[in-house]
């Protein structure tokens, strides 16, 4: 990690009111990496930069969802994680950053680090917290962070898709 050149968050759904848990620690993770690389910049996805842990840190940059783009519905302009690492990777590329640690839940990192690589980024794998209570948000919108084994299906099949050549 000490080549590092940026860190890069994935977001992992939202509660109603509040980021939620699951991605409270993802921004610990971020605290724990920004304190141990202050020199690093960091572009977090919107719903981890959002967290209560994060305030008063100061990013370089937060991925937020552009307005007129839908989440959870099959549409063209789509937020899912191909747009979202496709933001980040233009933030990189302007910077000539290539090599970013990759905050993510576990479940997501295989398809967040397959799209940073087909996006010329080399991405470097933050250690994450062990166990499936760490990244369930019980009151998340999409329905998806409800349950582990909701989630773990999805992203099954998700990894199907992007290894076929669909996204989802």
């Amino acid at each position: 990690m000490e080549n590092a050149q940026v860190i890069l968050t994935q977001g992992c759904g939202r509660d109603v009111n509040y980021p939620g848990h699951a991605n409270d620690t993802l921004a610990r993770v971020l605290l724990g990496l920004h304190e141990q690389y202050p020199e690093l910049p960091m572009y977090p996805q919107e719903e981890v930069a959002d967290s209560s842990l994060c305030e008063g840190l100061s990013f370089a940059g937060v991925v937020r969802q552009p307005s007129g783009l839908t989440k959870g519905r099959s549409t063209f302009d789509k937020w899912d994680t191909t747009t979202i690492v496709a933001e980040q990777a233009k933030f990189c590329h302007l910077r000539g950053y290539r090599r970013a640690i990759v905050v993510a839940a576990p479940f997501h990192q295989w398809r967040a680090v397959r799209v940073m690589e087909k996006n010329g980024l080399e991405p470097i794998i933050a250690p994450m917290p062990i166990g499936d209570h760490h990244y369930q948000n019980k009151n998340d919108h999409s329905r998806w962070f409800h349950q582990p084994w909701r989630w773990k299906l999805r992203e099954l099949v998700a990894r199907l898709m992007y290894t076929f050549g669909r996204r989802l």
